[in-house]
């Protein structure tokens, strides 16, 4: 990238019940736009009150358009959300992923704290950031 020019900046804010067994067209724009086979995307179900199986479904997902890394940062307490070994798995993802679910407990765990700012942080250097239904909401 040329000294002074501004990395690409991508928000991906998805209105709820995307496609995730039929094209994928929203979730395959999102994994090409986090750098397709060389993507690194991070899922956040903490909205969810079905974490992991949000995090199995999309990992499926976005492992079948290509992407060789998904990983998982779903903080259960604010304290979490200050995890270092959290803030770095955003800190090296090119695209965060964040399901819909309660946004309220966006708000409470995330908003605000060391991951909350990780998220931040990588949007500005050039990751994608997308989100579902609350997901969409929080950003």
């Amino acid at each position: 990238m040329p000294e002074n020019s501004e990395p690409r900046r991508s928000l991906l804010i998805i209105g709820g019940a995307e496609d995730k067994i039929g094209r994928v067209t929203i979730l395959r724009r999102f994994v090409r736009l986090a750098g397709g086979r060389k993507s690194n995307i991070v899922v956040i179900p903490t909205a969810s009150s079905l974490a992991s199986e949000v995090i199995e479904v999309y990992s499926t997902v976005f492992s079948r358009l290509g992407c060789p890394e998904v990983s998982s940062v779903d903080p259960q307490t604010r304290l979490e959300s200050s995890s270092p070994e959290l803030v770095e798995r955003i800190d090296n993802a090119t695209g965060v992923f964040i399901s819909g679910g309660n946004q309220l407990k966006l708000s409470q765990l995330i908003v605000g704290t060391p991951l909350g700012e990780a998220i931040l942080r990588a949007h500005e250097r050039g990751a994608v950031i997308a989100g579902t239904s609350a997901g969409a909401s929080i950003m």
